[in-house]
Formats: C-alpha cells, structure tokens, sequence
C-alpha cells in the first residue's frame, strides 16, 4: 500500500477520488462527477479529442463529414 493520502472527490467531497480530469486535473469518483465538475472543461476536452481525430483522418474524411462534425459541436455550445 502508498503512504500517499488519499484524496476526497473534488465534485461530491463524498467518496475517495480514484481519477483526476486530464483537461484541468481535478479530482473526481466518477463519471458523474467528472460530467458535473466543469462543462466547459469537459467540452473542451472532448472537443480538443474530436479536432485531434479529424486531422488526422483529414485525407479520409469529405467535406460534408466536417460539417456535420462542426454542427455537432455547436449544438453542444448551445445554452440549453
């Protein structure tokens, strides 16, 4: 066993937090927690994880896949 203390979950402070968010590097149980911790944190995460995707698929993706990739993205900006 580590000597390290362990954490309490950053979100909830209710349980022990087994993961830390790889966008800002929070501490969170899980993965509802990791979905509360910060929208745009998340957002961003996922959104940096889609353009990764695309660019390096860009010889095998048509214009219109970029699109609806894109349109997808602002539905997801939008308040709800």
């Amino acid at each position: 066993q580590s000597n390290a203390p362990r954490r309490l979950c950053s979100v909830c402070a209710k349980v022990h937090a087994n993961y830390k968010c790889p966008k800002c590097f929070r501490n969170y149980c899980d993965k509802a927690c990791y979905s509360k911790h910060s929208l745009a944190c998340t957002e961003d995460f996922y959104r940096g994880k889609v353009m990764e995707n695309v660019a390096l698929n860009a010889s095998n993706v048509s214009p219109q896949s970029i699109n609806e990739v894109k349109g997808m993205l602002q539905r997801i900006r939008k308040p709800k």
